[in-house]
């Protein structure tokens, strides 16, 4: 009622509020209690009442929750909703169906493969024993980074193990070329 029609109760709040502050010719404040002269009347305010109501009105609520509307209620522990099937783990959702969209978008630079196994009877080729299925994909940073720079760095390390060849002479020569070339860069400069 009071949020449909607030507009009157509005307006006789705020009547209210402005004869209290501008007719009030005492209030006073003892113990508990506000006293408020407006207007010839007085009004007697108990902030140890209100404080008390509230206190009632705080636990009457939770004494009626608590004991009337959850009595009724009562916990019940049953298996997981499933369609009348027993669960097993072949119901579980597996990383794949997540990662579908991103083999979809990326699928030229991943290129997943599809691997499917079938395992038959002994005696017949149409009673099917296993069946399996498995979903790989090509490591794009193993086969475009990693890799290279695997064998880029084993074909340095080769040209370095035959400048290695543990002559005593050879590595002089290399010391003296290595000096050559610095004092070269150096004049050039």
């Amino acid at each position: 009622v009071l949020g449909v029609f607030s507009a009157p109760v509005t307006v006789a709040l705020q009547q209210i509020g402005f004869q209290l502050v501008h007719n009030a010719s005492a209030v006073a404040i003892s113990g508990f209690s506000i006293d408020v002269n407006a207007l010839g009347q007085v009004a007697d305010v108990s902030g140890l009442a209100i404080a008390l109501l509230l206190i009632m009105a705080i636990g009457g609520s939770w004494l009626v929750v608590r004991f009337g509307v959850n009595r009724q209620q009562k916990v019940r522990v049953a298996p997981t909703w499933d369609c009348g099937t027993p669960l097993n783990g072949r119901m579980e959702i597996t990383a794949t169906s997540f990662a579908r969209s991103i083999l979809l978008i990326f699928g030229r630079f991943v290129k997943p493969k599809i691997e499917q196994r079938v395992v038959c009877d002994a005696n017949s080729t149409y009673l099917v024993k296993s069946r399996s299925v498995a979903l790989t994909t090509r490591d794009v940073y193993q086969t475009n980074f990693y890799t290279p720079l695997y064998s880029g760095l084993l074909k340095l390390s080769a040209f370095v193990k035959r400048i290695q060849n543990g002559n005593l002479n050879s590595y002089v020569l290399y010391i003296f070329g290595a000096l050559l070339l610095a004092l070269f860069v150096g004049v050039l400069q």
